[in-house]
């Protein structure tokens, strides 16, 4: 079968999956061909605040409105 016979692949892309939680299109296709995935860029590097993966900045709660019932 296609898991057999890339036994490798599979062991190394579930390596890369520990380590990253997720891999891109560029390090399955580094895996498929055999390379060491690079590791992607950080998108936070230098930009002072952390986001959530809402998009969220941390820092600041959300300002909410109390529905019309409950002023």
């Amino acid at each position: 079968t296609i898991l057999t016979e890339n036994i490798d692949v599979l062991h190394n892309m579930a390596k890369a999956l520990m380590k990253w939680e997720t891999i891109d299109r560029s390090q399955i296709d580094d895996l498929m061909a055999g390379r060491e995935p690079k590791p992607l860029p950080d998108i936070n590097s230098g930009s002072g605040s952390k986001t959530d993966y809402t998009g969220q900045d941390q820092g600041n709660k959300p300002n909410l409105v109390k529905p019309a019932g409950q002023l």
